[in-house]
């Protein structure tokens, strides 16, 4: 993309149940509907004829892209289209794509990196003789990371798209086809031999050969691309989402760009969500589908957390996140609102709320990080550990466990201290899945978060507040016995306990903030 950025406006799409993207229903899982998806929405980007490139599945989604809506496309670029045999096709069919679900003990991580492992070797991976094995370079650490974490962002949905692209009949798709196009063999990849495969191409069509001289792919790319790019590229639509779900939306900062999730509900003061650290926004969707069933709530994921870019400090104060909040609700046009923060996200509303009082209108704090200068030192130095990608893939069960022992332990480095109060539904598997791919994927700044939280002089910031203040911990919280002492430094603050922090949760919040 960098590359091509250079010459193009480019668009890069996750397909449905790959990356950032929803899956689509069960029953649409054949090539055609992944083509139908992205026509659907280019329709909605407003987006002129264009040219489209893919590789490996994304050729086979691109051709059928080119041959159901050929109005749309000026040119395609398909690099080591896959044009597989049925027979080649069965075992794969049969064996490639194992159940990818999250299990309590993590032992689907190290599953998924053998299998990235074992991709590295043979193809099919689970091929495991030497006829099979393809003689590719093997990959760094860092290489495997990435592409396990594709996995694990997609989780059991990848095998929908995947699969789908071997069922796919490549040759009456390519017969069929009626755009320019231009074939792509890259001299290395396991595919490259398929390009011997296509049958007798049109006018309009060619094959291109690359990887062999001082041209880079990317480069390539980019030269084949030039003949067919043409028009004006659309501005950004606006965020849009069905009634009662959560939308995504992103803010363009000079230096980042934030990612916000939202439910636009008409009525009552909008309410602005700040997230704990380690994590993302994500953690607050159950409690968003629940308060804004009647007002509209943005939920903001921090710089350097979830999908938003991380500030350029390389020590980032807590000043300068909430700066960058107001900065988005500014953006928002928000006016008066109120204002929730769990943890180190708490600790930023503290701070917004100290320094622009008259901006809020009420303010909710779910855990205050209110830390002895023992605590500071201690927190400083083990609370967020530094990740290091290890070749065996255990760098994956070390980060699973220490989030998981965020639900148990207080704090979670020392077993030996306070038993956090939990049940068997704090822990499912899925969420905390998601929880590890947040950290995972902001491994290099998941921390600056929290570590401006433990540094931030939250005592001295909480005696400057005055607006009406929500303090609660929830039954057992980490936090939960700071609520009573930061309740008597607040001039209008009131502690609540709560037992549970799901639904009783909801109803404290939404009948403060309705007060």
């Amino acid at each position: 993309m960098k590359v091509l950025a250079k010459q193009f406006t480019v668009f890069a799409f996750d397909t449905p149940g790959f990356g950032s993207s929803e899956a689509l229903s069960p029953n649409k899982n054949k090539v055609r509907d992944f083509a139908d998806a992205l026509a659907e929405a280019l329709e909605v980007l407003k987006m002129p004829k264009c040219a489209v490139f893919g590789n490996h599945t994304g050729a086979r989604i691109a051709l059928e892209f080119g041959r159901r809506h050929p109005n749309r496309v000026s040119g395609l670029v398909l690099e080591s289209l896959p044009v597989f045999k049925a027979s080649e096709t069965k075992d794969i069919l049969a064996h490639f794509f194992p159940r990818l679900l999250p299990k309590w003990d993590g032992t689907h991580l190290i599953s998924v990196w053998s299998r990235v492992r074992d991709q590295s070797i043979w193809f099919p991976w689970f091929r495991r003789e030497s006829s099979a094995l393809h003689g590719w370079p093997m990959p760094n650490a860092e290489y495997m990371h990435e592409y396990a974490m594709n996995f694990f962002r997609s989780g059991d949905a990848y095998r929908a798209g995947y699969s789908a692209a071997f069922r796919f009949a490549a040759l009456p798709a390519v017969r069929a086809l009626k755009v320019p196009t231009t074939f792509v063999a890259l001299k290395g990849d396991v595919l490259a031999s398929h390009i011997e495969r296509l049958p007798k191409l049109k006018r309009n069509q060619r094959i291109e050969h690359f990887g062999s001289g001082r041209e880079s792919p990317a480069n390539a790319v980019a030269r084949l691309l030039q003949p067919y790019a043409r028009g004006k590229a659309p501005k950004d639509p606006e965020p849009r989402h069905a009634p009662g779900m959560v939308g995504f939306g992103y803010v363009d900062l000079p230096k980042a760009q934030v990612l916000y999730r939202f439910i636009n509900a008409r009525k009552r003061r909008p309410l602005v969500m700040l997230h704990d650290g380690p994590g993302s926004s994500q953690r607050h969707v159950p409690l968003m589908k629940v308060l804004g069933r009647d007002r509209p709530v943005i939920a903001i994921d921090l710089p350097g957390n979830g999908g938003s870019n991380p500030l350029s400090k390389k020590r980032p104060s807590i000043s300068d996140y909430s700066e960058i909040v107001w900065k988005i609700c500014r953006h928002l046009g928000l006016g008066k609102f109120d204002l929730y923060g769990a943890g180190s996200g708490a600790t930023v509303a503290i701070d917004m709320a100290a320094t622009h009082p008259r901006r809020i209108n009420k303010l909710a704090l779910d855990g205050v990080m209110l830390l002895s200068n023992g605590q500071r030192k201690t927190f400083a130095a083990r609370y967020t550990p530094k990740i290091r990608i290890d070749a065996d893939g255990s760098h994956l069960y070390r980060t699973w466990l220490m989030l998981r022992d965020q639900l148990i332990f207080a704090p979670w480095f020392n077993p030996g201290g306070k038993r956090l109060d939990h049940d068997k539904s704090d822990f499912n598997p899925n969420d905390l899945q998601n929880w590890v791919i947040d950290v995972l994927t902001n491994r290099h700044t998941y921390h600056l978060t929290t570590q401006a939280a433990i540094s931030y002089p939250t005592a001295s910031q909480l005696a400057k507040i005055a607006v009406p203040t929500l303090l609660s911990g929830g039954r057992g919280g980490q936090y939960a016995a700071n609520s009573g002492i930061a309740g008597r430094l607040l001039e209008n603050g009131q502690t609540v306990e709560i037992p549970g922090k799901s639904a009783a949760l909801r109803r404290v919040i939404g009948k403060f903030l309705d007060g």
